[in-house]
């Protein structure tokens, strides 16, 4: 969940083709977080052909800390929201 929020974040609040006066400007950030093979083609597909001036940064949750994990919402825990 907390991939998919930062997706419609920042790419979509970021992503805008003009600034606050109106002019045009080339910005925009990309956010990816889900899983399966068609969103790995999109991603792929993105970075081989889209701009060339990006940087990815990578992010892994490889333990989970001790005791229980607090819950966000009914049934979602704050460890939901990092796993995607």
């Amino acid at each position: 969940l907390f991939s998919k929020y930062l997706q419609q974040l920042g790419m979509e609040s970021l992503g805008k083709s003009k600034d606050l006066e109106g002019n045009t400007v080339e910005q925009g950030i990309a956010v990816y977080g889900n899983k399966g093979s068609t969103d790995q083609h999109a991603y792929i597909q993105q970075l081989r052909d889209g701009r060339n001036d990006f940087f990815a940064t990578f992010i892994e949750v490889l333990k989970d800390r001790k005791g229980t994990s607090l819950e966000v919402e009914r049934g979602v825990t704050s460890g939901d929201y990092l796993n995607g």
